[in-house]
């Protein structure tokens, strides 16, 4: 019952998981330009980020998609997308792997995992830009008593660089929890049940505000694309209808 409640709350926002492709879709290569320079992350965006990114083919029951694949699925109109085994297995080992990184983390306080509020609390909603929100994994304070957001990973395999979704993600959550910073906790090998487990590495990810200004932007564009679509999808049931009953 939780879950379904979480799913209805979370349909009238975009969550941090969600923007990726639509940042893609605003920004493409030139996000990379502007906010990849420190090395940490990858050079290109995720393959399943730009297929999300892309309209998917019209057909005779939507003749009207333009805007990017996760807008329809959002809107109810594609089936979603479904966790592969491995995002699964990732998900069941979240604070496992959050318990053995608590060493390197020793520069925060008070961290918490999300069960240990309701989850009726979440989706958290961004307080300038309603169409964003967040479900964070973890969090923590610094030692200036600063908000810092923990995102937890788990990989099939050793990650030589962090994806750029991950970096539109924690920004996400920073800007919904007025967070100072993030960091990112990354489980190699962790969601492979077929090889051994990897070392767990932590990446500080300081807080930028040109991020969070596009990553807000972002979403509040997404909202009215999504309203957009829906109307669209309404008219056309209506005009459907209406020549049934005419026939």
């Amino acid at each position: 019952m939780l879950d379904e409640s979480w799913q209805d709350r979370r349909s009238l926002t975009w969550g941090a998981s969600q923007l990726s492709p639509i940042v893609y879709s605003l920004m493409g290569t030139a996000f990379a330009e502007e906010f990849g320079g420190d090395g940490q992350f990858a050079n290109d965006w995720r393959a399943w980020v730009k297929s999300e990114a892309d309209p998917p083919k019209r057909g005779k029951a939507l003749p009207h998609m333009k805007y990017p694949r996760v807008l329809y699925r959002k809107a109810g109109l594609m089936a979603p997308r479904k966790p592969g085994a491995a995002a699964q297995q990732g998900l069941r080992r979240e604070l496992e792997v959050l318990n053995l990184a608590r060493p390197l983390l020793k520069d925060l306080f008070d961290i918490a995992y999300a069960d240990s509020v309701p989850r009726s609390w979440f989706p958290l909603v961004d307080r300038r830009s309603p169409s964003l929100s967040a479900t964070p994994d973890s969090w923590g304070t610094d030692v200036f008593g600063d908000n810092i957001t923990i995102e937890i990973k788990t990989t099939r395999e050793m990650m030589d660089a962090i994806p750029r979704s991950y970096l539109v993600q924690v920004h996400a959550q920073m800007a919904v929890m007025n967070a100072a910073g993030a960091r990112l906790v990354v489980g190699h090998c962790y969601a492979n049940p077929r090889v051994p487990d990897g070392e767990i590495t932590v990446h500080r990810i300081d807080r930028n505000e040109r991020i969070i200004d596009a990553v807000r932007e972002a979403a509040s564009i997404a909202g009215e694309w999504l309203k957009e679509t829906i109307l669209e999808d309404k008219d056309e049931s209506d005009s459907t209808s209406t020549s049934e009953c005419a026939a």
